[in-house]
């Protein structure tokens, strides 16, 4: 039995990393792999853009905040951020509109904090684990802020 943090993290990674290469071999090679064609098949006419975001559209997403939910790899509560919402807001609304403008995704945002829920006994055995990742508070605000203009986008285009 493995009883040391960073084997048991390991052993974790290794058998995650081979299960879903195992899925992906398992799954059928589509017929047509053009991602063209899958375009065409989206296309409405209308072009997509992301709009800048801003202050109040950042405290807006910060207090739907669920203060019940884990911290990020921070440590910094959920609550603290919604109490301080009106006044940090200004600064991850810069961030994020640059990171909008320049297409990227913020690296930081990207880690997660994960953690083994177990479905079944015995706990060593990593089968019956299902890993749950915990975002950043900040990472799940820029996830909503590109989600609500995805999908302000989709519904405007059926």
């Amino acid at each position: 039995m493995i009883t040391d943090t960073l084997s048991i993290s390991n052993e974790f990674n290794k058998f995650f990393k081979i299960i879903g290469k195992n899925i992906s071999e398992s799954l059928p090679v589509p017929v047509n792999t053009n991602p063209k064609r899958c375009l065409n098949l989206l296309s409405t006419g209308e072009s997509f853009y992301f709009f800048l975001t801003t202050a109040d559209e950042i405290l807006k997403y910060i207090n739907q905040l669920d203060h019940k939910k884990a911290a990020g790899m921070d440590g910094l509560p959920v609550k603290c951020i919604k109490m301080a919402g009106d006044i940090i807001s200004p600064l991850p609304c810069m961030i994020f509109s640059i990171h909008i403008i320049n297409g990227t995704f913020l690296s930081s945002l990207k880690v997660a904090k994960k953690t083994p829920l177990y479905k079944a006994e015995p706990h060593t055995m990593a089968t019956y684990c299902c890993p749950i990742s915990v975002l950043f508070p900040s990472a799940r605000v820029f996830q909503k802020i590109i989600y609500f203009m995805l999908n302000s986008f989709f519904i405007w285009n059926n």
